[in-house]
């Protein structure tokens, strides 16, 4: 037989292959596979051997459907085996059709543009905080598949080690740097100012917490999901004294969220602003049972005060014992890690800002954080399979998303999970309030 015979021998099989692959998973196709290859390997190659795809059902995330990827591959006389991670939008996410649109936007931009910037610069090991990303299209994410290395997220309704949080504040420092670098980096290639929010001016803007006026309605309904509803379940954080006032001070928070866009007091830089339990890829290593962190869903990037990012990362994902006893030591780790980094590329953290900078912009965006984490809670901390009958049921989905949620929070609350997690967060919350007030009093 001919070698012109032999391949064509080899491309029927191919062909009937990918027949095959197309009807047991028609939504992942082997050209995608290939131009995935073609980022992977680059200057070479590589014919794909064997293609295996299974549906990876019950992960955590609400805004995709995910497939895990066998892909065997020959490259110069080598065969090697490849593991990825296929996220495909979904086009009803959250009961609401067409809302996937703008967070996949967001994060075909976040690997499509930024990081891909980040390459281009020179500055690969800035970007190991997250997966790699081997292709973007307009459907579809394909990454490294992180849970072969032994990567998993947490169990949201447990709170985390204080080791996990050490992890996860120092790649959040890492991440928050590339961004100043980038943007460094860039100003001083191009010889102009270079700001993110500027170059991607529709993209690193807030998704979810609008301070658009059609979006009033539903910011008052969340306020007073937490100033009535929540803390109206823990009566010894008030009394008729200061019910009203505290109602007050906790609407103004929740509203806050609504406003804070860009910072004009900070440094702003990239936030994940997505940054709980199922967003976060962590493992442990047997041996040195030494901690490692990779961020993932990149869906609600925006750019503004780290401040937010860092409090809602400590605040949503632990518990107040834990936030007691480390949260100053856990700012000064971010701070000393982003200035370890800054430094490395010739960049002084003080002109970026100061740590006292840094910590007023904490207190300024604490309160805010704290009620973005009872929003979060409200849903995230729902039992599992009761979560899973609201959300089928498309008027309680909607009913719930919109607000009103006290009927549907009513049911579960005898949940622990919910009702413990809740109840530390109304009390950090209260707290803050109160040393806000005491703050203004002396001023």
């Amino acid at each position: 037989m001919t070698s012109r015979s032999w391949c064509k021998a080899d491309d029927i099989q191919e062909a009937a292959l990918e027949l095959e692959e197309c009807l047991l998973c028609p939504e992942i196709l082997r050209e995608d596979c290939y131009a995935a290859l073609k980022n992977m390997y680059k200057s070479t190659e590589p014919r794909l051997i064997h293609l295996d795809v299974v549906q990876a059902p019950g992960l955590p995330g609400n805004l995709g459907t995910y497939f895990k990827l066998k892909l065997t591959v020959k490259n110069d006389g080598k065969t090697n085996i490849h593991h990825l991670f296929a996220k495909l939008v979904d086009a009803n996410a959250l009961g609401y059709p067409g809302f996937y649109q703008i967070p996949f936007k967001k994060e075909r931009v976040f690997f499509e543009k930024i990081m891909k910037q980040v390459e281009e610069l020179g500055l690969e090991k800035l970007a190991e905080f997250c997966p790699r990303c081997y292709l973007v299209s307009n459907e579809m994410l394909l990454l490294d598949d992180l849970s072969v290395e032994g990567y998993e997220s947490c169990d949201f309704h447990i709170p985390v080690s204080y080791k996990w949080l050490f992890a996860a504040v120092k790649v959040m420092a890492k991440f928050h740097a590339m961004s100043i670098i980038v943007e460094e980096k860039l100003s001083e290639k191009l010889g102009r100012k270079v700001k993110i929010d500027e170059e991607y001016p529709e993209t690193v803007v807030e998704t979810v917490f609008h301070k658009k006026g059609e979006y009033r309605e539903t910011r008052d309904r969340f306020a007073r999901s937490i100033s009535e509803y929540t803390l109206s379940k823990f009566p010894d954080l008030f009394n008729t004294n200061n019910h009203e006032d505290l109602k007050e001070q906790i609407n103004s928070a929740c509203k806050k969220l609504y406003n804070m866009q860009t910072s004009d007091t900070i440094r702003n830089v990239l936030n994940h602003a997505d940054i709980w339990g199922a967003n976060i890829m962590y493992k442990e290593d047997l041996t040195s049972q030494a901690a490692s962190v990779l961020f993932i869903d990149f869906q609600f990037i925006k750019y503004c005060s780290p401040a937010q990012d860092l409090l809602f990362l400590i605040y949503v994902n632990s518990d107040s014992p834990t936030r007691r006893k480390h949260m100053t030591h856990l700012i000064e780790l971010y701070y000393k890690e982003m200035t370890q980094i800054l430094n490395s590329q010739d960049i002084d953290a003080a002109n970026i800002f100061t740590f006292d900078q840094f910590v007023k912009s904490c207190k300024e965006v604490e309160a805010a954080m704290i009620c973005k984490c009872v929003l979060y809670g409200h849903y995230l901390l729902l039992p599992k399979k009761y979560k899973e009958e609201m959300m089928a049921d498309k008027e309680r989905a909607s009913k719930f998303l919109r607000g009103d949620k006290g009927t549907e929070l009513d049911n579960v609350w005898d949940y622990e999970p919910l009702r413990k997690r809740m109840g530390w967060f109304m009390e950090d919350l209260v707290r803050v309030c109160e040393n806000e007030e005491i703050n203004r009093a002396i001023q």
